[in-house]
């Protein structure tokens, strides 16, 4: 549902998906409209367009994965996981954990160990990712998208840095990575409600409410999934919808961005009787970026 209570008609293809990842992956599964989406971001070769900002690529992605991967891939530690995995190897099994040499250390090396692995791995896959990424987004149908959202954030005053190739220590540290995020991801927030081109003009966000905790997010605390009670280090999600709340008087943004909650159109968060209360105590940083 929009602004003016309009429902939403259709869900198409290369609009954006914002929320939770989480929230995300169910929405695909459990509801209709959502169904025909594509959520693998280490997808086959199928030229599918993208439909959530995560499909998009910046080149600290690439970058930060690679240092990361080298940075992880030094020192004793990384030795004897290096060793552990070919004596797994040698004697065929399935991984090293099953060593009666393994399980012999203490827990703490156990830990150490076990833990380096768990990080080397998933940054190879997200270096896998990346790559695939990149492969794709220069495939026929969506290198339009791929031109117009790049041209939209080296054009943009506060998003042009998260396009810049920097090659930095820094880049390995939490918060400096987060701010590449949110810069991406808003800055797709911005291109589908700012840009003057026809391919980001057809474009609209569905952004789903699911999982999200308002009070946290407007008072910029770690999120806390009010289902779970987790905590998340991260806020990119919050930052999103500030972007919204802040841009909401913008009649693109009442066009274009839709509300979700339990698969089906809702409100903004911050028209409800509840949310009017909650959202009047949001004290922006920035008037509208």
């Amino acid at each position: 549902m929009t602004y003016n209570q309009t429902p939403i008609v259709q869900v198409s293809r290369g609009d954006l998906i914002y929320g939770l990842s989480r929230e995300r992956q169910k929405y695909v599964i459990a509801y209709a409209p959502f169904r025909f989406i594509n959520m693998n971001y280490n997808p086959k070769d199928v030229d599918y367009i993208p439909t959530t900002i995560d499909h998009y690529l910046i080149p600290f992605e690439k970058f930060n994965n690679e240092r990361k991967l080298a940075h992880i891939e030094k020192g004793a530690v990384f030795e004897k996981l290096v060793a552990f995995e070919k004596l797994a190897s040698f004697e065929k099994l399935e991984s090293f954990k099953e060593l009666a040499s393994f399980k012999e250390l203490e827990n703490s090396e156990k830990s150490a160990i076990s833990n380096l692995c768990k990080e080397r791995n998933q940054t190879k896959l997200n270096i896998g990712s990346a790559q695939r990424r990149e492969y794709n987004l220069n495939l026929p149908k969506k290198r339009g998208f791929r031109d117009n959202y790049n041209a939209h954030m080296i054009g943009h005053k506060a998003y042009y840095t998260a396009m810049l190739p920097e090659h930095d220590k820094r880049q390995l540290d939490y918060e400096v990575r987060k701010k590449h995020f949110i810069r991406k991801c808003k800055g797709g927030l911005s291109w589908v409600v700012t840009d003057s081109d026809p391919i980001a003009q057809k474009i609209k966000v569905h952004f789903i409410l699911d999982g999200l905790d308002m009070r946290s997010i407007v008072s910029k605390q770690p999120y806390v999934n009010n289902k779970t009670g987790e905590v998340s280090k991260t806020s990119i999600t919050a930052s999103e919808l500030r972007w919204i709340y802040r841009n909401r008087h913008n009649p693109k943004v009442k066009q274009k961005i839709h509300f979700w909650f339990e698969g089906k159109p809702t409100i903004p968060p911050w028209e409800s009787e509840e949310g009017k209360m909650i959202w009047q105590k949001y004290v922006p940083k920035y008037l509208s970026e």
